[in-house]
């Protein structure tokens, strides 16, 4: 990792200052190779928990993180990494999606998973039309109310939560590097920026049990559904 990536600050809204509060340094964990995304929780005022999403090195078979920690001050911010709970994990490759949101209308956290491969060739674990795994996919997870054995429930009304051999955790799949996504403040659409095949690019606005192409990551990048 190069120096200074993976550094949490915190920069006042103010004009009159430009000062930089250091919250946490992301690489003291051991083994991170690279930062994707942050999520405060809904309720952050009150139980001051927070969520990262972070890549180990290559020798790691599952190195793709989602984890929720703790502030253990807000004025000023600090976080206390080493009290770390594991939330998600899956494989890690050069596209391992990352972008995490709350939904405004449900409350669940939406986590982006790409196909942990690189650029070429496209999908080589042919992950993007198998949802028996967590990969090339948009989850959708309840992090308030936790199931036997995960630090989360799946919500029952997620499109694959009662079908057999399926992960129940999926919103959507065949993507490939969902690297960024958010919802709109009017219509609460989830819109995600995926990377396309050669000379596209895609921006879905994403629905429940959609399939967005496969493993080349759709057929064009205008709006799906």
């Amino acid at each position: 990792m190069q120096n200074g990536l993976g550094l949490l600050r915190k920069i006042d809204n103010n004009n009159a200052t430009d000062d930089r509060h250091l919250v946490c340094d992301i690489k003291e964990i051991e083994g991170v190779t690279r930062v994707y995304g942050i999520a405060f929780h809904p309720q952050f005022e009150k139980n001051h928990i927070v969520f990262l999403c972070y890549v180990l090195d290559a020798d790691n078979p599952v190195g793709s993180k989602v984890v929720r920690v703790k502030a253990t001050n807000v004025e000023p911010l600090t976080i206390d990494l080493a009290k770390r709970e594991i939330v998600l994990e899956w494989v890690a490759g050069g596209h391992n999606g990352g972008s995490l949101q709350f939904g405004p209308h449900d409350g669940m956290m939406y986590v982006s998973t790409g196909d942990s491969g690189p650029a070429f060739p496209p999908d080589p674990k042919q992950t993007g039309q198998d949802v028996s795994d967590l990969m090339a996919s948009i989850l959708r997870i309840d992090v308030d109310h936790a199931d036997k054995g995960r630090a989360y429930s799946i919500p029952k009304d997620n499109p694959f939560a009662d079908l057999k051999g399926a992960r129940g955790e999926i919103w959507s799949y065949g993507h490939r590097n969902p690297w960024r996504m958010s919802f709109d403040p009017a219509t609460n659409d989830l819109w995600v920026g995926d990377v396309g095949w050669e000379m596209w690019e895609m921006i879905y606005r994403v629905k429940p049990g959609d399939n967005y192409g496969g493993k080349i990551g759709g057929a064009s990048g205008r709006e799906r559904g």
